[in-house]
């Protein structure tokens, strides 16, 4: 139920995020006077903090693929130990 609520949050930003990217397309295009304003820099900024506020995030690869135990290289394997729509439950077991 919460990744609906999460995906639904989604969907109902979308416009809000499109109308910022516009705006700060247009307050921060070198060509419009009112660029080099202080209204038109905070306006551009405002928007710019709305986009990254509504913006879908991918998850970041952990990139282990060894580590050093006693003083020697070990390879690490991920697994996935429990896979749930919203997250999934990783374990990273040494290679021997």
């Amino acid at each position: 139920m919460l990744y609906n609520l999460h995906e639904l949050k989604h969907a109902m930003t979308t416009p809000l995020r499109l109308q910022a990217t516009l705006m700060r397309s247009v307050f921060s295009n070198p060509l419009n006077p009112w660029s080099e304003t202080q209204i038109g820099r905070a306006i551009s900024a405002n928007a710019t903090m709305i986009i990254r506020a509504t913006r879908k995030f991918e998850r970041p690869e952990f990139g282990l693929s060894e580590t050093v135990i006693g003083g020697k290289v070990v390879k690490i394997e991920e697994d996935i130990i429990a896979e749930k729509t919203f997250c999934s439950l990783l374990n990273f077991k040494r290679k021997t």
